[in-house]
């Protein structure tokens, strides 16, 4: 799971913040960690690490009310739950082979997006030698996305001018992120609503996961522009491009590829400053609060912890992770 999918806020102490809460006695010893609208939960079952372990045994019951939901949805609910069946299920070939065909028979772009991520996998479904990058580029005219696809797959075959074609119409267009937000979306699910918030938290966190696995490949675009600065000048396609993926970055994967790679492929150190120094401060955090991050850390399941996530879920959902990361590292204002 990705460190950001289990990310959210921890505690050092217990939260006094509902009256059920106050006047509970059990609670405001040390060893009990607060839970918002429950009974107290000993701290050493309040960390990520005793979560998941309790979230794995019941974790696809618990995620079929969701499954079945989307199920009866549209082409495009239909297709993410498809996705997350196949995930859930060991890459049940089943479900995969069913996304893949359901892509064929349909005109929604998202639909095209998560049949892409299933065939990009080695034991691919064989519907996949149907499935056209070229059409998902008709029906989702503005996105980048299957061209980057098509620059991946044509990186070692094809004549450069076909090459430079599927630079230049990348480059023209900016990296769309629905379907990551798609499952993002499925954290806030009326589904989980039932759920007590320690087995919240980890559904929250394995939607997330989920989400982070969601990767536009970039493979071709970082092998045909960054080799050289003399490969990078002899494709004009390439500075526009790589300065969209910077733009368009939302994780920080996304990030620290399009920071790696931009000044190989000839964006100036004025381009670069304040990307690097975004990508340097979230490491930097990374790196001082990683005791926060631990499997053993306490999480922080009352009531302001579940609205704090709350928070980061809205902010994940609309600006994608880097932006809950940045709000989840800052430094708290200090009292007046």
């Amino acid at each position: 799971m990705p460190a950001s999918a289990g990310a959210w806020p921890v505690s050092t102490a217990p939260h006094q913040d509902s009256p059920r809460q106050a006047s509970a006695p059990a609670a405001a010893a040390p060893e009990w960690a607060q839970v918002c609208g429950g009974a107290p939960l000993r701290r050493a079952d309040a960390t990520l690490a005793a979560l998941n372990a309790r979230w794995e045994p019941v974790r696809r019951q618990l995620w079929q009310p969701v499954l079945q939901a989307l199920a009866h949805g549209g082409e495009v609910e239909q297709a993410l739950g498809l996705y997350v069946h196949t995930w859930l299920h060991d890459m049940d070939a089943a479900s995969a082979a069913a996304l893949v065909e359901l892509a064929l028979r349909s005109n929604q772009p998202q639909a095209q997006a998560f049949a892409a991520q299933m065939c990009l996998r080695v034991d691919r479904p064989n519907a996949c030698s149907k499935f056209s990058l070229a059409r998902w580029a008709e029906l989702d005219g503005s996105n980048a996305a299957p061209w980057l696809y098509m620059i991946n797959e044509a990186a070692s075959s094809k004549a450069p001018e076909q090459l430079d074609h599927l630079l230049a119409q990348a480059a023209m267009r900016k990296l769309n992120h629905d379907i990551e937000q798609s499952m993002v979306g499925l954290a806030m699910h009326p589904a989980w609503g039932v759920l007590p918030p320690d087995l919240r938290h980890a559904a929250d966190a394995d939607a997330l996961g989920l989400a982070a696995g969601l990767i536009v490949p970039t493979n071709g675009v970082i092998r045909l522009c960054t080799g050289s600065e003399e490969l990078a000048a002899s494709r004009p396609a390439c500075k526009p491009l790589i300065r969209g993926l910077l733009r368009d970055a939302r994780s920080l994967l996304e990030l620290a590829v399009a920071v790696s790679n931009a000044s190989k492929a000839g964006l100036t150190e004025a381009e670069l400053r304040e990307p690097r120094a975004r990508y340097e401060g979230i490491r930097q955090a990374l790196r001082t609060e990683a005791a926060t991050f631990s499997m053993l850390a306490p999480i922080d399941l009352s009531c302001r912890g579940v609205a704090e996530r709350q928070q980061l879920l809205n902010l994940h959902l609309a600006f994608g992770e880097l932006a809950s990361l940045q709000a989840l590292l800052k430094p708290p204002t200090p009292p007046c």
